[in-house]
């Protein structure tokens, strides 16, 4: 008797949502591509309804947004319930904060396809998608349009730009269609939430995160050094991307200025013969590490001119993250020396509070007391901020049960607050935060 003949098709109900993000700037008189490209994705949806699409399901800020909506809440709110996310690429939008920092971060933290849309010829796929638990850039991602030999070709260098994306929709038509070939949940099943690989580290610290949000409310036009420290247990750079995905990025808005994509870097070890070595020598290894990091050269920033020179054509705020390998407290307090030297060697009209310079230092010598600087240190230099947070803390059962609450966890996971806290107390009273995450990880459905 031949095997019987399995056909999946789409279960009845299924829809699906897609965000549309873009930036205002590209909405161009006689060249709205933004417009353009929202309208084929509704064409496409009238004429195929198998899809699940509909138009109703397709955010673009313009047509969705009803008076009286709060506007951030209203954006988030769709990024989270989409089953696809098209970023429309252009130097615009990469210098957007709302584009990269809030509606990307929460994409790639949920796990949503992303599709990048090339409107333009830029500069785009070494940009590092912010959230994104692989640590991904944009260049890997299968990005749109592309030409009959299958190259990526910018919209705006097409001779048609309206075929052009009237093709992309037609492509993504097809990769709706693909995924709708999943049979999923039940029909009626309302999709679980998905889940923020970094959930687990907005488990308590609201000390600490007080303690940055007041700095920051005293950061003026200073450069920002932010000292976050903890042990190795902590994974204290996943706490700072809490920080800056959220508090960081909320002060740049309100200043209403770009917060630029973060980039890494590389701190140089100081030592030489187990003690820091000549202070001539840590100033030149700092300023072509700091080079490095904001230019891609090492030797291109040379001194504080070359800094001012660079911050000046900047239209955003740039975060810098360095993990400066475990040395003796007296060598990471030299180069941060040399590096606050630098700063405050830049001319008086520098817009210094373009940098933000973290340092994840996991370092458990460096916990106790009042860390690589006393307060008095601090008072020769006027033209950085640098803020000293307390060190994390071990979590505790009571944490746990009110990040259950706060983080509404019950939509993101199967047990109970109690099932929860005996799977992941099970040999201890007290967790760090990295062990906290490896243990509520597979809990939260994220391997």
């Amino acid at each position: 008797m031949p095997m019987p003949t399995v056909v999946q098709t789409r279960p009845p109900g299924t829809v699906r949502h897609v965000f549309i993000s873009y930036s205002r700037d590209d909405v161009q008189p006689g060249g709205d591509l933004p417009g353009l490209f929202a309208q084929a994705l509704r064409d496409l949806a009238s004429k195929r309804p198998e899809l699940g699409l509909a138009d109703e399901r397709i955010f673009f800020d313009r047509h969705r947004l009803m008076p009286g909506d709060v506007w951030g809440e209203a954006i988030l709110q769709a990024v989270e319930r989409s089953q696809l996310f098209v970023l429309l690429v252009s130097a615009s939008s990469l210098k957007s904060t709302v584009c990269m920092q809030k509606e990307l971060a929460v994409a790639a933290g949920r796990g949503i396809p992303i599709v990048p849309l090339l409107l333009e010829d830029c500069e785009w796929a070494g940009f590092a998608v912010p959230g994104d638990a692989r640590g991904r850039k944009l260049g890997d991602f299968d990005a749109q349009p592309k030409n009959s030999q299958g190259r990526l070709q910018p919209v705006r260098t097409c001779a048609d730009p309206a075929a052009v994306l009237a093709q992309t929709v037609a492509a993504i038509g097809e990769r709706l269609q693909r995924d709708a070939l999943d049979l999923g949940p039940a029909p009626g099943t309302p999709p679980r939430p998905m889940v923020s690989p970094l959930l687990a580290y907005h488990c308590n610290e609201e000390k600490i995160e007080r303690q940055f949000d007041r700095g920051l409310m005293r950061w003026d036009s200073q450069a920002l050094l932010v000292l976050a420290r903890g042990r190795f247990d902590d994974n204290v750079p996943s706490f700072w991307d809490r920080l800056r995905l959220k508090n960081l990025s909320d002060i740049v808005d309100e200043r209403e200025v770009q917060l630029l994509p973060e980039r890494p870097l590389k701190w140089p070890a100081v030592l030489v013969d187990g003690k820091p070595g000549n202070p001539a020598d840590v100033a030149l290894d700092v300023a072509a590490a700091l080079s490095d990091a904001l230019t891609g050269k090492r030797f291109k920033l040379r001194d504080s001119a070359g800094l001012a020179a660079w911050l000046q054509a900047q239209s955003g705020v740039t975060p810098l993250i360095a993990v400066p390998k475990v040395e003796p407290a007296a060598a990471l307090q030299a180069g941060l020396v040399a590096l606050l030297d630098l700063i405050e060697a830049t001319p008086p009209d520098t817009p210094l509070d373009r940098l933000v310079l973290a340092f994840s230092v996991e370092d458990p010598q460096l916990l106790e007391g009042p860390g690589v600087f006393k307060p008095e240190d601090l008072q020769r230099w006027q033209r950085t901020q640098v803020l000293a947070l307390n060190p994390l803390e071990p979590l505790t059962r009571e944490d746990v049960r009110k990040w259950w609450t706060e983080q509404s966890v019950q939509d993101h996971c199967a047990l109970d607050d109690q099932a929860l806290l005996a799977r992941v107390f099970t040999d201890t009273d007290t967790l760090r935060l990295r062990h906290f995450d490896e243990r509520v990880r597979p809990l939260l459905g994220l391997g």
